[in-house]
């Protein structure tokens, strides 16, 4: 792969999933990157064919999970390997995906439920370490917890398989 990369400049473009004929100017590479937290957290870009109108990626409960996780991966310093990870995922993946060419945010959404689903678990403790032997305190918790995981996933599954696919534009487009 490094001697394919070396021997022509295309079977990178190629990788970095950027088809185009020239490379992006760095000032649309610069916007770019700073739109993918905005379009992660306050609001999508506009692409009917692959998402529900201006739509964030993450819904508030996400968001406030994904804070809390980063929290916690911030705050342990014996996870610094894993923080490195993380990070360094993060950041390729954004630079990556600035670039403009067919990688999208998809990329960093796995990574990005990993943190949530860490900021979940991190609230989950937290409640177990306040009410330590209260089994109907420990219920109560459990209970809160997978009921708004529980509508989460229900309402991105909603968007997704109801309210993206009936949207007018989005039925005009894959018509054509």
């Amino acid at each position: 792969l490094g001697w394919s990369i070396y021997k022509s400049h295309r079977v990178l473009k190629l990788l970095m999933g950027f088809q185009g004929v020239g490379w992006p100017t760095p000032i649309s590479v610069f916007h770019t990157l700073i739109n993918v937290p905005v379009n992660v957290f306050i609001y999508g870009k506009y692409s009917p064919d692959t998402w529900l109108s201006n739509l964030p990626v993450l819904s508030i409960f996400c968001s406030l999970m994904f804070i809390i996780g980063t929290y916690v991966y911030v705050s342990k310093p014996d996870k610094y390997n894993l923080k490195v990870s993380l990070l360094s995922i993060f950041i390729v993946g954004s630079v990556v995906i600035s670039f403009g060419g067919m990688t999208t945010l998809s990329l960093l959404v796995p990574f990005i439920y990993l943190v949530v689903a860490v900021g979940t678990g991190y609230m989950l403790s937290q409640w177990y370490r306040v009410f330590p032997r209260n089994p109907i305190a420990q219920g109560a918790g459990i209970l809160a917890i997978v009921a708004v995981i529980s509508l989460t996933a229900l309402y991105q599954t909603r968007q997704y398989f109801v309210a993206w696919s009936h949207n007018s534009t989005t039925q005009r487009i894959f018509n054509i």
